[in-house]
Order: structure tokens, then sequence, then C-alpha cells
């Protein structure tokens, strides 16, 4: 029996260091010039996409800081439904210098000083009437889990008003049905949508965020920073600030046993004409640790918190 634990266990370490074998770190540098095979910083892609087309289960996707622009069209066709799509085993990194060493330690990047935006302004710099519908756009089908994770990045310039009930919602991230992906060390900002202007979960999509600031993102119904329905998206160590809705949840709106699990979060400087902080609407279960909710307006009911 002993003999046949040991040979279980070597086959099992065999196997995990293996698939670490097989990992790869592919690099983007959107100004590198070698041969742009992803292969080095030096050789280095210019684009998101690029990696992401060849990246596999396991993969890391290393981003130099600077602006990179969603090429890949879904939904439909046209500049605007261009957007980027996350994928399960594949952790995408921003937040470097662009001459890190393969065994870097990824908890030393400064995040500020290499600050990597993926954005959705593709047309007119500053004209949100021609940018992509969603930065990242998750459909239906997707049916991404927590092992698909992007860490280190802004997500700005998605403006959602394109109609129907994907392209009017989650201007910076669409989570549309089933897809419940990481993110980390991320702000999203400066997005706008009919309905979830930084983010939109829809139904069985559980997100999860940490250290996430989502600020200066507008809706003009409901959610100016999240919307969520039919979902429980958790949030440790954030802030949601500066958003607006024209209906209810300036900052989060919760419909139909949606709700969140917020730890060290400030929730401040929202407005709505209900629920300048939160909106809960039907059936909403939350839990709030160490949160705090500040200097928040509405117009009607509820500055702070709307239930309903």
């Amino acid at each position: 029996m002993m003999k046949l634990f040991t040979y279980l266990t070597i086959i099992f370490i065999s196997l995990l260091l293996s698939n670490q074998l097989f990992a790869d770190i592919i690099y983007v540098k959107y100004n590198s010039t070698g041969s742009n095979n992803g292969t080095s910083w030096t050789n280095a892609y210019l684009s998101l996409q690029s990696a992401l087309d060849e990246a596999t289960s396991g993969d890391e996707i290393w981003v130099a800081s600077g602006t990179y622009l969603p090429t890949t069209e879904v939904g439909g066709s046209g500049d605007r439904f261009k957007t980027f799509q996350m994928k399960n085993g594949v952790s995408i990194y921003g937040g470097f210098a662009g001459t890190e060493a393969a065994d870097y330690d990824l908890d030393n990047r400064d995040f500020t000083v290499n600050e990597t935006i993926l954005s959705g302004d593709l047309g007119t710099p500053d004209d949100n009437t021609d940018n992509s519908y969603h930065v990242f756009y998750h459909p239906n089908g997707t049916n991404l889990d927590e092992t698909a994770v992007l860490n280190g990045f802004t997500v700005s310039g998605g403006n959602a008003n394109g109609g129907g009930d994907d392209h009017d919602n989650g201007g910076g991230i669409l989570n549309a049905f089933v897809s419940s992906p990481t993110f980390k060390n991320i702000i999203i900002s400066n997005n706008s949508a009919a309905n979830g202007g930084g983010m939109y979960n829809g139904d069985y999509c559980s997100a999860i965020l940490e250290n996430a600031s989502i600020i200066n993102n507008s809706s003009t119904n409901n959610g100016g920073a999240i919307f969520n329905i039919v979902c429980l998206v958790t949030i440790t160590n954030g802030s949601i600030s500066g958003n607006s809705a024209t209906n209810s949840g300036g900052g989060i709106y919760n419909q139909l046993q949606a709700g969140n699990t917020l730890t060290n979060v400030i929730i401040s400087n929202n407005t709505a004409a209900s629920g300048g902080g939160i909106s809960n609407i039907f059936l909403v279960s939350s839990t709030y640790t160490n949160v705090v909710i500040s200097d928040n307006t509405a117009i009607n009911d509820g500055g702070g918190i709307y239930n309903y």
C-alpha cells in the first residue's frame, strides 16, 4: 500500500512539474522593435490580443506600461464591437516597465509608475460616441471561472449605448451570463452604459475583485459603477467613488437575488436619484465588513443605501 501511495505521489508531482514547464510567459510591449513573437520583452507582441490568441491554460501574459486597444469584433461588425476577452487558466498581468526578468517577483510591480491601460477609446480621442461598447465583453457561452485573472490594469473608455440586452450594459466590463473572472489591482474608470457603467454582472456571474478602484463611471439608468443581477460579487480592499446613475445605484445596484460581500471598502461621493451609494432591489442579501459609506447623494431616497 505504501509503495502504491509513493508511486501515485511521484506521478502527481511529475504532472504538476510538467504543467509548470509547459506554461509560458507571453510578453506584450506596445513599442517593441524585435520580431514581435511574444517570447521576450525585446520580441514582445505589440498588442494584447495577439498574446490572448496564443495563450492556453496555465500561461501568463505580461504587459508593459502603455495604452492598448481591443482589436477583435464580437457581437457585430465595426469598431464599436471591438473588445477583449479573458480566458480560463490564463493570468494577464500589467504594471511592468518592460525590462523585468522571467523570475521577477510580481508583487514588486509599480502600477502607478507603470500604468497599463486597456482602453475603448478607439476613434476621436476623448469623444466616447465612437468608443467600444465594452472594453471586456464576456457573452453567454464564455463561461469564465476564477482562473481567468486580470491583474494590474486600468480599464477605461467603454461606452455601452448600443441598444439590445448586451450592448447597453457594462461599458468597462460585461460579464453577461455564467462568467465569474478574477480582477486584482485594477482601476475601472471613465466608462459609461445604460446599466453598469464600470461593470455589469448578469445571471450567475460572481466576479471577484481585490484591490479595486471603481471611479468616475456613469450610467443613464442603474448602477453607475457596478450592476448586479442574480449574482454575488465579492470586493476586498477597494473604493467605489465619483460614480453616477440617472436612476438608481450611483455606486452599486443589486437586483433580484443579487448581493455583495464587501470587506475593507469605501463607497463615497456617488450620486443617483435613489441609492446614491448602493441600491438593493428585490430579494437582495449582502454582507459588509469594515465598510465606509459616506458623502453619497440621492435626489429622492437613500443617500447611502436604498432598500426596496
